[in-house]
């Protein structure tokens, strides 16, 4: 991909950090060969092969035109939330018969606390009855990512009857 923008023929120190970051712009604003504009996280991805082949051939100290680059920032994801709307249309679409009740309890709780899958499997009966009782949900800890200490969730009436129901 490096190879068209900035000649089959041309030597390494004669490419500039100029021409690497027309190369990155061109590509951030028309894209590849679709001509649609590429992702932050792909430009950057592109820019750190090159970096490293440099790395590779000539070693980490070396001279690297690629360093002082332009590095395309990646936009933090949004949150991933699902319209209550769509919520309620998927839980009315569940059918009325019997093993569908418990996935229904589930899943409402799922959304109407907003805590994750796997912190409401590690949640126990005892955690339950107190938070139906006492209206704050004990969320244990997570170690996924970055993880999450433990924390009490204050919870709507809502999430009060979805617990219940599950319950």
């Amino acid at each position: 991909l490096w190879v068209a923008p900035l000649g089959p023929d041309r030597q390494r120190p004669s490419i500039t950090t100029e021409e690497i970051n027309t190369t990155l712009h061109s590509w951030a604003k028309e894209g590849g060969r679709n001509r649609t504009p590429l992702a932050p996280s792909s430009i950057l991805h592109r820019r750190n092969a090159l970096l490293h082949l440099w790395h590779v051939l000539d070693g980490r100290d070396a001279a690297n035109p690629v360093r002082r680059a332009w590095r395309p920032h990646d936009r933090k994801p949004g949150p991933r939330a699902i319209h209550p709307g769509t919520i309620t249309r998927i839980l009315a679409a569940l059918p009325a018969r019997e093993g569908y009740q418990k996935t229904r309890a589930r899943l409402l709780v799922l959304a109407t606390t907003g805590i994750p899958q796997r912190q409401l499997d590690l949640l126990t009966p005892r955690d339950v009855k107190a938070a139906i009782r006492t209206k704050r949900l004990r969320v244990p800890a997570r170690l996924k990512g970055g993880g999450t200490s433990e924390r009490f969730l204050p919870l709507p009436p809502a999430a009060v009857l979805a617990l219940k129901n599950f319950d």
